[in-house]
Formats: C-alpha cells, structure tokens, sequence
C-alpha cells in the first residue's frame, strides 16, 4: 500500500493496526528518504516492532529521474536513485526493486532514443541489484500494483470503487498461473489510516478470493 506523504513510519503504525503483515515501501519526498540512514533505522524499526515484511521498494522517479531520458546526467541520476532505494530495501530485510522508468508523455517524440535508453538502463540497474541480492528484473510477471480509477485521472482508489474490471484480471492472473504479490497502490487516505487499509484489504479479498 502507499501511504502518500504521511511520513512512512506513520503509515507502518497504520498498516498494523488494520491487520497488514506486508508492505512496498514507496519513496516520495516527506514519505520515505532512501539516501537518509536516520529514516533507515527507523523503518527497520517499525517494521521489526509491527511485524511488517518488507516485499518490495518502489524507487523514486518522475522529473529529472528518468531512465529513459537521453540526457545522460538525467539518466545517471535515476539509476543513482534506484541503487539507493535498493540499498535501503537490503538494509530493513526486503529483495525486490519496483522501477517506473518514465512518466514523460511521449508524444511520437524520439520514442526510439528513449526505449533503448530505458533499455540500457535497466540492463545496468539488473546488474548492480543482484550483486546488491536484490530482484529487479524476472522473465515472469512477479509482482502486481491494484488500485481503481473513474476514468479521468489515476485517482489510486481501492479496488471495486471505480470502473476496472476486477473478475477480469483475477481470471487473467490465475489463467498465467500468478502467485506473486497483489500490493494495493492507494493514495493517502483522508479518514482513519487503519480503518481504509482495513476496508480496502477485505474488499480486495472479496475480489480476489
């Protein structure tokens, strides 16, 4: 689950109290600082306390950071944060790096440039997190981000309250044999943490069976 830009430890409490046993920990600024040691031995702590295993990391991006970007300063800075995000997961106990190498509209513009750069990236990123012990890449789909929308925007809401068709992608997940993580992706709640984490995972098991 994502907890928006409650300060994670906050959103580790949250994730407690409604019964969660697993957590991605997510990266964005006033959440979560992979390069702080400090914000480090606090998530360790919080989730040895909660009994929160750590799946995944999601690395930071969006603005400068992207891997696809043909600067290569640009580009060196994603994957520099990338490595960071897996240096933190290694240090609280996880092994899985989630990546969006890109959130820049293409618009037919160098698409190309930008693949093969991505590309690269990736390649090199691989590379450096499995001498970290940290999976960044498979040759299977592994791990799955659930969240629901209304059409319009990527309003991150719990599965079953926007328009996704659910039945399908639990027929499509089982019928490739699936047995991965489903992490729920929600924005920020605007009520009590526990109680729409809580909400949110029964509705997801009702969903998902």
């Amino acid at each position: 689950m994502a907890g928006g830009i409650q300060p994670l430890a906050q959103t580790l409490e949250g994730l407690h109290q409604a019964g969660i046993n697993a957590a991605e920990l997510g990266t964005p600024p006033r959440h979560f600082d992979p390069w702080s040691h400090g914000q480090i031995a606090q998530v360790r702590h919080c989730l040895a306390q909660f009994s929160i295993a750590p799946v995944a990391i999601h690395a930071p991006f969006g603005g400068l950071l992207d891997l696809t970007d043909p600067n290569p300063h640009h580009r060196h800075a994603a994957i520099g944060a990338t490595l960071a995000a897996a240096a933190a997961l290694r240090e609280v106990g996880g092994t899985r790096v989630v990546v969006h190498i890109s959130d820049v509209q293409r618009n037919n513009q160098n698409v190309g440039e930008r693949l093969a750069c991505g590309r690269q990236s990736l390649q090199v990123l691989a590379r450096a997190c499995s001498q970290m012990q940290a999976t960044l890449v498979g040759d299977r789909l592994v791990h799955v981000h659930a969240n629901d929308h209304r059409g319009q925007f990527d309003d991150h809401l719990p599965p079953g309250e926007g328009i996704i068709d659910w039945w399908h992608v639990r027929e499509t997940l089982l019928r490739v044999g699936f047995d991965g993580w489903i992490v729920l992706e929600l924005a920020c709640p605007t009520g009590p943490m526990a109680t729409c984490f809580s909400d949110a995972l029964h509705r997801v098991q009702e969903l998902f069976g």
